[in-house]
């Protein structure tokens, strides 16, 4: 019996200058923008790739989705002003790399007084969706303040639609934003990501303080058992921003290295938005491959584990900025 081999894996990163959409105004240059990405990358004679992320909250929703099914969702996004021309560039993208996958952040406005809007991650091929992740585990201060909290959906936990097939055979993980740490949190006793989910939402009713907890337990159990089912390999991150370059050590030790060692030394790539200035092609570059285990017990002792990229550009654009990176394991 011939034993079947799987092409390492090439990932690609956009790092925004700047941050976050926070208008539904500027989907139309950022999908554009987005389209001179692909052309960009062909333009260099990239081989093909298997996928390509870009920063949390690159999108902005006008309508609120966590409420709804999986079915509903799908056709919510459909309905978008963006989805025309973000279908344009996953079909771009088809035609440079056959089946592989676009992933990109999406948010929206709050839809009531009681929680904050949504973060997702959402995959396209071919000018399909074939992949949506919606937050599930959220980041320190998502959950307590003065602000709206983020309150995830218990179906979410469970859902399949998270994980994305990738051209060269492997299992990829869909994370927007902090959903990421969410990979170790695979353990017998949950730490401190699980402990930020504060309240939930599931079939009309909110559920918080000592029903969160008894709740909290049941989506940290379903989402272990979906970590089993789905045995993913990779990892792509929808990540939302940082000031500037450096200011990323936490992410990159305790978010993008601690994943690898999660999904056993599996390829993790991030992409965000840079406020001030985008970071050296070798810099602040949210990758890490083939980190031992042993990293996620290593707690404040954890290292960087930086993957540095095969090749970058920046690209600018009608008014944008980005660093664009090529990633392989």
């Amino acid at each position: 019996m011939t034993r079947q081999t799987v092409r390492s894996a090439r990932l690609v990163s956009v790092c925004l200058l700047g941050k976050k959409a926070i208008r539904v105004r500027q989907n139309r240059i950022r999908t554009e923008f987005a389209l001179a990405v692909i052309r960009a990358m062909q333009a260099a004679d990239w081989p093909p790739i298997d996928a390509i992320v870009f920063p949390g909250g690159y999108l902005r929703a006008k309508g609120f989705i966590g409420h709804q099914t999986h079915r509903e969702r799908c056709w919510a996004l459909a309905n978008e002003g963006f989805w025309s021309g973000l279908k344009d560039v996953s079909k771009a993208l088809e035609r440079h790399s056959k089946g592989a996958v676009l992933a990109m952040g999406c948010d929206s406005a709050a839809p009531n007084s009681v929680e904050i809007g949504d973060q997702c991650c959402l995959a396209l091929t071919a000018g399909k969706l074939v992949g949506l992740a919606r937050k599930i585990f959220p980041a320190p201060l998502d959950t307590v303040g003065d602000y709206l909290p983020i309150v995830p959906a218990l179906p979410d936990y469970s859902s399949r639609y998270r994980f994305v097939g990738l051209p060269n055979g492997q299992q990829a993980m869909l994370a927007a934003c902090y959903d990421l740490f969410g990979l170790s949190e695979d353990r017998p006793k949950p730490g401190a990501r699980s402990r930020h989910i504060r309240a939930l939402w599931d079939d009309g009713r909110y559920f918080d303080g000592h029903q969160a907890r008894r709740t909290r337990e049941q989506a940290v159990s379903a989402w272990r058992g979906l970590l089993v089912a789905q045995r993913p390999r990779l990892a792509l991150c929808a990540i939302h921003g940082f000031k500037r370059p450096g200011l990323d050590g936490f992410w990159q030790r305790h978010g993008i290295a601690t994943a690898s060692a999660a999904l056993k030394g599996g390829l993790v790539v991030g992409a965000a938005h840079f406020a001030a200035n985008l970071p050296k092609p070798e810099a602040s570059t949210l990758a890490s491959v083939r980190v031992p285990a042993w990293h996620i017990e290593a707690g404040l002792n954890r290292q960087a584990r930086r993957l540095t990229p095969v090749d970058a550009f920046e690209l600018h654009h009608a008014g944008l900025s980005a660093l664009v990176r090529l990633f392989e394991r």
